[in-house]
């Protein structure tokens, strides 16, 4: 790794290590590298590239702001030479990325559109591995308008009540109270979706065969049963799965596909937040939007269940991982994953001091796996072990001893 990063100065532990990552699985086909939050990933990224650049390969680093990845390249010695590839293309530009003498930044609709200007490279760097599934799925989710494609959506709501369950009742509504009401979109269950998917397409066809049309819904068909629908009341939404960007050219022809992840992190409580209170925000209270009402109503409901993550509760919301993460902090003033643990003690403590359930029990019944995380992230929020609240508490000892004996 020294020749390859001579030149680049001030490069810290964690690039230092994603590189020696990288270097390790220069064979594999797909890769994904560990990014601690708060480090520069755009920065480890066009490290990445420009180890790939050396090793003779032609490098594409994808990301949705290519402006940042061209000034964070300037600023940085020893970074290779770096080109924005798209639109109008100078000769130099095109050969020195073809002789892989450049490195070529892109942002993702270039690379995957209809008539991509610079064909895939033989090493491909996601700036963010969820960010590439949903820019990329974007370009291909489909949209049926309630005002100007009136006969298929009446059509596929008609579809949808066919299935004659009562929780579909709000689309009967969406169609009576018009485009203009504050109905929430609902989405369709994956089950539901498939008893209706074959129909559903012979009503859509007709009016998919439109100019924007054209290039989407040929390629959609064949994932239609993978597919996320959404009914709002002014119009449907089907939306790609993630494996459709496996199959589409610039994914498929490259040699190597890199994604760079946020490495998950151990949450950091706000002191303000630990207490014996928790200080769980009254939800009553606050000003939520209906989509943050609905994930708080999610999470009261299940934050017992230890797989519950925050791309499950996104979804419920219907937005994306990142601006569900972000609206969510905004609109509670909490962290997502700080919120949830502090549900489960919430609950943990009520048990202790209340019932004469082991500490082991306890951890399971609140969503806790393995009892040795439950029992240092109780600590950390409440400075004590468990059994040492239950020891300290006179309700929760009157049941710890009447469950000893």
């Amino acid at each position: 790794m020294t020749a390859a990063l001579r030149g680049v100065r001030q490069l810290g532990d964690s690039e230092h290590r994603v590189l020696d990552l990288y270097s390790a699985r220069m064979s594999d086909a797909d890769v994904v590298l560990d990014v601690p939050v708060g480090h520069d990933r755009t920065l480890t990224g066009l490290l990445v590239a420009g180890y790939a650049l050396r090793q003779g390969r032609s490098v594409a680093y994808l990301t949705d702001d290519s402006d940042r990845a061209l000034s964070r390249a300037s600023v940085v010695p020893g970074l290779p030479v770096v080109r924005k590839l798209h639109g109008q293309n100078s000769l130099n530009d095109i050969v020195a990325y073809y002789n892989a003498q450049a490195l070529g930044v892109m942002d993702f609709p270039t690379y995957f559109n209809t008539n991509p200007k610079v064909e895939p490279a033989e090493v491909v760097v996601f700036d963010d591995r969820d960010t590439a599934y949903e820019l990329v799925g974007s370009l291909f989710t489909l949209r049926v308008d309630r005002r100007l494609q009136r006969r298929a959506y009446d059509g596929f709501c008609d579809l949808v009540l066919s299935l004659g369950d009562e929780s579909y009742a709000t689309v009967a509504r969406m169609r009576h109270e018009g485009a203009d009401s504050l109905l929430s979109p609902r989405q369709l269950d994956l089950e539901d979706w498939a008893r209706i998917v074959d129909r559903a397409a012979e009503v859509l066809t007709p009016a998919l065969c439109t100019e924007d049309a054209r290039f989407t819904w040929p390629r959609l068909q064949p994932w239609l049963h993978k597919c996320r629908v959404l009914i709002a009341p002014a119009g449907v939404e089907i939306r790609p799965p993630h494996q459709l960007i496996r199959a589409l050219p610039g994914y498929r022809h490259a040699a190597q596909r890199v994604f760079l992840e946020r490495q998950p992190v151990e949450p950091t409580v706000e002191p303000a937040k630990i207490g014996r209170d928790l200080q769980l925000p009254d939800t009553d209270r606050l000003t939520l939007s209906p989509n943050m009402l609905a994930a708080v109503a999610y999470l009261r409901g299940n934050y017992a269940d230890s797989g519950l993550t925050l791309g499950r509760v996104a979804r419920r919301a219907y937005m994306s991982q990142y601006h569900f993460s972000r609206r969510f902090k905004q609109e509670t003033g909490w962290r997502f994953i700080d919120f949830v643990t502090a549900l489960r003690l919430t609950e943990a403590k009520n048990l202790l001091r209340n019932t004469t359930m082991s500490i082991t029990d306890v951890s399971r019944t609140v969503g806790y796996q393995e009892l040795s995380h439950f029992q240092r992230t109780f600590k950390k929020w409440l400075g004590t072990s468990a059994s040492g609240y239950r020891a300290r508490d006179p309700i929760a000892r009157a049941h710890g001893q009447c469950w000893q004996h």
